[in-house]
């Protein structure tokens, strides 16, 4: 069985405290050189206090069999304190309650942290197969976006197969305009264990696993902090010795820190409570 330990190394903990924002996020993935599809995303996200919600256009749970079948207009709403979530099909007038992931305390996360080191620590030294370089150089640039001050970053990062590691050369730029304020809270996530504080992962595979991978990692420059108000990341690999590149693009079009009105992070008055969503769509696999 494959084992992996996924060892968060925080360089930066510190976070504001988030009140009232809404952002509109524009995604496009593009790929040149393999069968993958593109991609094309938008929504829009709100926060008040512990309360999420995100309105999106697509399918949640299930994938259609007909892969134009029209995308209905739906809500995601989280309450992180009570554990409790809805899913709104604004079309429908339909929702569903969910129950929210259980996250691990700060202290039990902490706990974990330390046990994986130890059972590292345990086991005797292999050469590395896997080195990963990255570089971050700060442009000096700055612009003011939404209000804020924003920088502009970027990383370059290689991923250098050794030791006869059955792995293809990796490269990975991200060219990014970051704003003086932190990432916005990513569903109910605990801030400790957050993208947001900069936090380097170190893959470990125990002896004996598939892939038996071990990584030597080595970064240099500075750290990057703040909201990624757009962002480009650009990465080249080989696929079966054919070369390939993928383009991922972020943008936040919409930023507003006006109070919110609560009644955003409730089912709508008037919609039905349902066992389940898309009842009319029975050929669609759900998942």
């Amino acid at each position: 069985m494959l084992h992996t330990l996924f060892l968060l190394l925080l360089l930066s903990t510190s976070a504001l405290a988030v009140t009232d924002f809404k952002i509109r996020v524009i995604t496009r993935i593009q790929h040149e050189g393999s069968a993958s599809p593109d991609f094309d995303d938008e929504r829009t996200e709100y926060v008040q206090g512990s309360n999420r919600r995100s309105d999106m256009r697509g399918f949640v749970g299930i994938t259609p069999a007909d892969r134009n079948a029209p995308k209905p207009h739906m809500a995601l709403i989280s309450h992180c304190e009570t554990g409790e979530g809805y899913e709104v099909d604004l079309d429908s007038h339909e929702y569903v309650e969910s129950k929210l992931p259980h996250y691990p305390s700060k202290e039990e996360y902490r706990q974990r942290f330390e046990e994986a080191k130890k059972k590292v620590a345990e086991k005797p030294p292999q050469p590395p197969n896997l080195r990963i370089e990255s570089e971050t150089v700060d442009t000096g640039e700055t612009r003011t976006i939404f209000g804020h001050t924003a920088r502009h970053f970027i990383t370059t990062t290689r991923e250098i197969p050794l030791n006869g590691a059955e792995r293809e050369e990796q490269e990975r730029v991200e060219d990014g305009w970051y704003l003086d304020m932190p990432e916005l809270p990513s569903g109910c996530v605990p801030e400790y264990m957050l993208r947001g504080h900069r936090m380097v992962f170190t893959t470990l595979l125990t002896a004996g696993s598939e892939n038996n991978i071990r990584i030597e990692a080595h970064h240099t420059g500075p750290a990057v902090e703040g909201m990624a108000v757009k962002l480009t990341v650009t990465t080249k690999r080989k696929i079966d010795g054919k070369e390939t590149s993928s383009t991922y693009e972020r943008e936040v079009v919409e930023l507003s820190e006006e109070p919110l009105d609560p009644a955003l992070f409730e089912p709508p008055p008037g919609f039905k409570k349902v066992s389940r969503l898309y009842k009319n769509l029975t050929e669609h696999a759900r998942k």
